[in-house]
């Protein structure tokens, strides 16, 4: 019963957010990584694929390979 909970609740996460793995995201000018570290100018120029999602943390990337963690409030 709890497994059922757990899957429906982020399910439901997933579908609030619109995003899913796969998608093309942007990042917000003024954004940090996730871990508070400052992101280089030309981030926010480029678009980037989303590698996973765990609640608010979305790692980003181009063709598989990872460019950071940042958090969902952070992309468009």
């Amino acid at each position: 019963m709890i497994m059922v909970w757990l899957i429906l609740f982020y399910k439901v996460k997933n579908k609030a957010s619109n995003l899913n793995v796969g998608d093309s995201v942007r990042v917000k000018a003024g954004s940090k990584w996730y871990d508070g570290q400052s992101i280089a100018n030309c981030v926010f120029k480029n678009q980037y694929e989303v590698i996973q999602i765990k609640g608010d943390r979305v790692v980003i990337g181009v063709n598989g390979k990872v460019t950071g963690a940042i958090s969902l409030d952070s992309l468009y």
